[in-house]
């Protein structure tokens, strides 16, 4: 009995060295380092910029005056002047071009508060 003890013993003490972690390498890890802060920007300064683009345009429309808008006698059928009388009055409009412009201005920021002034020119 006495060597079980004895063996028991040394099972349990060489189980025990076994089934340990090592505690000598669970040191406590450090943060990682923060990033730098994002900057602050500034909105004062001068700056300056353009534009351009373009259109087209295309309309029609047609008058027929009903009644006659009663200036004198009405218009002879297709004798009249246009927009008297009972004669329709077409008119048309098609045009198209480039548009652009250029501006330039200056802005002072105070805190979180910015002005400015700003000029521009279109054509």
């Amino acid at each position: 009995m006495r060597i079980m003890k004895r063996l028991a013993i040394c099972v349990f003490a060489v189980t025990g060295f076994i089934g340990t972690s090592a505690f000598a390498a669970d040191m406590a890890v450090k943060a990682p380092p923060l990033p730098p802060p994002a900057p602050v920007y500034n909105w004062t300064g001068f700056y300056i910029g353009g534009d351009v683009g373009g259109y087209w345009d295309k309309e029609s429309a047609t008058t027929v005056p009903y009644p006659s808008p009663g200036f004198g006698a009405p218009a002879i059928a297709g004798a009249g002047i246009g927009g008297f009388g009972n004669l329709p009055t077409t008119n048309s409009l098609y045009q198209s071009g480039v548009i652009g412009g250029a501006y330039a201005g200056y802005n002072w920021q105070w805190n979180q508060f910015v002005a400015g002034a700003e000029g521009d020119t279109y054509r």
